[in-house]
């Protein structure tokens, strides 16, 4: 019911322009929501598994033991398939498939472990208005947490490697893209590659949305349930409202037990932010000290990104189409980079694609003799080839191995374009 009812604001027009849910459709949840949580509570209805053993969250009803797909992945599609037909086309990309539909919508429900190439394949089909993605071995994870009192949450921008992610238990705010009117969510219904055959076909240039307020307040409450103490670590607020939507969201919780923190970041140098806060929390550093020793890290942590194309850039309003022109006919590869303030900032004008992977490798160098570095990472925009190479540059330099190398987020790719590589690192102590 609370997944129909956050559909009824594409429902109307005036709702959708005020981003608000159905006021009949809501009072219903409420009513049905009070009945259930009555008779629950009253009776004390106790649920007992295979094991004999009283389950009190029906979470525990899952037999997670057994789950073959990992995303609980739901998608609401326009479509001139019968269900039947539908099924059929799908039913290889997991289980628990179950499809409905009145005369306007089709509703799939699956499990599965690759929702992005499910998406792709039904928007072969079909008009896809909204999709839903959860991720049901990380919520059984959380349901089970006795080690850590604190929860690290960060938004889907933060490049981290999935073993990591999961390894440190750090939960990820997915962003959302839209694409001519379809919400894509980064990391989870949408990859790089899909992304990029999108832009090349779509109508107008993809953009980021803002995170719904009702969305996060959700999410922190459901996080609430399971830790004490939570920090929220955003991409840069000069870049993203994120985390103005979470400030937000912890003053309509008015709580104190909620740290939102601005990395002034983004992209793998948020990723290493998140991965040492992580740690320290397994340290089991203070909630105090965490929250200042984040910041102070802040100041120590930067990125270099070389960027293979200026398309996207100019595309995305990021720079004039007229330098864009001029930079196509020079072959400039500029070095990105974010100043304190946490702005994207162009921090080298590098003519040639050999001579800007070059300039990474000194700037990074240089770094490494002023300060010495204390952890690295490096990401990518389908070009595993170039990030390995850098890899390898990086590791002569440090003599030790990078945190992790692993693919863009979405968003990064939109702006940074395909064939783009990234470090991202941590100062060590001055010398």
């Amino acid at each position: 019911l609370k997944t129909e009812l956050n559909l009824t604001t594409n429902q109307l027009q005036i709702l959708k322009k005020y981003n608000v849910v159905d006021a009949g459709a809501l009072a219903f949840v409420i009513f049905i929501d009070g009945f259930i949580n009555s008779v629950i509570n009253k009776d004390e209805v106790k649920i007992e598994n295979n094991n004999n053993e009283i389950i009190n969250n029906y979470d525990d009803l899952h037999n997670h033991d057994e789950i073959n797909y990992r995303y609980c992945t739901e998608v609401l599609i326009e479509t001139k398939l019968s269900n039947e037909d539908l099924k059929s086309k799908i039913n290889k990309f997991g289980d628990s498939l179950v499809v409905g539909s009145n005369e306007q919508f089709t509703k799939i429900h699956i499990h599965t472990s690759k929702p992005s190439l499910l998406i792709e394949e039904v928007s072969k089909y079909a008009k896809i208005v909204t999709t839903k993605v959860d991720d049901m071995i990380n919520q059984y994870r959380i349901s089970k947490n006795k080690n850590n009192d604190i929860c690290i949450l960060t938004d889907s921008i933060a490049d981290i490697s999935k073993s990591i992610i999961d390894e440190m238990g750090i939960q990820v705010f997915p962003i959302s893209i839209n694409v001519d009117g379809t919400i894509y969510y980064d990391k989870t219904t949408i990859k790089n590659n899909q992304l990029l055959k999108l832009i090349s076909k779509s109508e107008t240039f993809p953009k980021t949305s803002s995170p719904n307020t009702l969305t996060v307040i959700e999410v922190l409450e459901y996080l609430k349930k399971y830790f004490k103490k939570i920090i929220v670590i955003t991409v840069s607020s000069k870049m993203s409202s994120t985390y103005n939507v979470f400030k937000n969201a912890k003053a309509y919780l008015k709580t104190e037990k909620i740290e939102i923190i601005d990395s002034k970041l983004n992209s793998v140098s948020q990723g290493l932010l998140v991965l040492d806060a992580s740690k320290q929390i397994e340290q089991k550093v203070s909630f105090e000290d965490l929250v200042n020793n984040i910041n102070r890290t802040i100041n120590d942590t930067n990125i270099l990104v070389r960027v293979k194309s200026l398309d996207n850039m100019v595309k995305g309003g990021r720079i004039s189409k007229g330098l864009g022109r001029i930079g196509k006919l020079i072959n400039l590869n500029p070095i990105v980079s974010i100043d304190n303030e946490g702005t994207g900032i162009v921090s080298s004008k590098v003519i040639g694609k050999k001579n800007s992977f070059n300039k990474i490798i000194k700037e990074f160098k240089k770094t490494y003799k002023k300060y010495g570095i204390r952890s690295y990472a490096i990401t990518h925009v389908n070009n595993v080839k170039e990030a390995e190479k850098l890899k390898v540059a990086l590791i002569k330099i440090t003599n030790h191995k990078p945190e992790y190398v692993t693919e863009a987020s979405s968003v990064i790719a939109l702006n940074a374009g395909d064939g783009a590589v990234a470090v991202g690192f941590i100062k060590g102590v001055r010398k």
